[in-house]
């Protein structure tokens, strides 16, 4: 009885998914175009492309043997709650969401099929065993969010591969709209939790060729860029996170600002990129979502070039966190030109992160 009424909701489900815009090709985060660049980059042996793509590409060689172990039923306490715990319980899916992304663009790159058939079954592994969330858990949500976006965009541009077949496909996607979009966290909150919510409900938009959801994603990030970034580019709340549960207080008050600053910036640059490469303005002058992230973006390339000049530097004795979280300045460096965000990338490449889409200095460095 329960494998039917599954099945019929699985087709139900997929009968029911908005109808593609006729108007607008969806795109994933990386486009065929900036694949060729990539590719030529690396004919080309130019860095800083060429060295970030032997090590993935030998992470592409070593995953193929990699036994994917997913779970059934999520719950994962919150960070501060019981910061072991948690870190030990979502390695498998952070791990497993980065392979899905490199073994991906190993075979994009490549052409090598061993490296799409790696792909595909970790895609299976998870959307045909994570049926629950546990909602008394702080990070379920949270950790679903930040580490999901590796697996759609996998998904997203093995979606035209032949010998995926149709039904494993249409798989994916019920697992995408039925299991994950239900956790984002978009709302309530407007904090970093927030953007995650939106970088989740983005990618999984353009992968669904949903119209309607691409447009929440944009309206809610629009709103979030108002109210998080103030007119000298500061992320009102993140700038004072301690390293605690005293979120915003305490001894150690502003600790963990510039981390949690760049973890909301880290989502904002998947967030824009996608907009971006679905026609929704971003980079251009006019754009106000574009005006506000590039106050941030400089901002935090001012802190990060030189963090004395951090509000909570001295407070905290210069033990500051999170000082080399920036391999979003990849996605936007290009686009704003930043003399301290230039000298920072060549210091601290190559930049990749756990949460989001890694290896940006390899999709987007220049």
């Amino acid at each position: 009885m329960k494998l039917l009424s599954f099945v019929s909701v699985l087709f139900f489900s997929l009968g029911c998914t908005s109808t593609p815009a006729k108007k607008r090709n969806f795109q994933p985060f990386l486009t065929e175009e900036r694949i060729r660049v990539i590719k030529n980059n690396i004919q080309g042996k130019k860095s800083p492309t060429i060295e970030v793509w032997n090590e993935v590409q030998k992470n592409c060689e070593d995953g193929l043997a990699k036994v994917i172990s997913p779970t059934a039923h999520w719950s994962i306490p919150g960070y501060y709650d019981d910061q072991d715990l948690h870190e030990k319980l979502v390695e498998g899916i952070k791990n497993d969401s980065i392979l899905s992304y490199e073994e991906t663009l190993c075979f994009k790159i490549t052409g090598d099929e061993r490296f799409a058939q790696k792909a595909i079954e970790i895609l299976k592994a998870w959307s045909t065993t994570l049926k629950t969330v546990d909602q008394t858990k702080t990070d379920s949500k949270l950790s679903l969010n930040e580490f999901s976006t590796g697996f759609i965009t996998s998904a997203h541009l093995l979606d035209e591969y032949p010998p995926w077949k149709l039904e494993g496909r249409n798989y994916f996607r019920f697992f995408v709209r039925n299991i994950l979009l239900p956790e984002n966290t978009m709302f309530p909150k407007e904090n970093n939790w927030a953007n995650w919510g939106t970088m989740l409900t983005a990618v999984s938009a353009v992968y669904l060729a949903d119209e309607e959801l691409l447009q929440k994603a944009e309206n809610r990030f629009r709103t979030l860029m108002d109210i998080q970034i103030d007119n000298e580019g500061i992320l009102v709340k993140e700038i004072a996170r301690s390293s605690n549960k005293n979120w915003f207080g305490g001894d150690k008050k502003g600790i963990k600002g510039i981390q949690y600053s760049n973890y909301s910036m880290l989502a904002n640059s998947i967030i824009a990129e996608i907009m971006n490469n679905n026609g929704i303005d971003i980079y251009s002058e006019k754009s106000f979502i574009g005006k506000k992230i590039k106050m941030a973006f400089d901002k935090m390339s001012e802190w990060s070039y030189e963090p004395s000049s951090f509000p909570y530097w001295k407070s905290n004795s210069g033990k500051i966190h999170g000082l080399r979280n920036v391999s979003y300045f990849e996605v936007f460096n290009p686009h704003w030109k930043n003399t301290k965000a230039e000298y920072l990338l060549k210091k601290y490449r190559p930049l990749s992160a756990e949460a989001g889409l890694p290896h940006l200095t390899l999709t987007h460095g220049e």
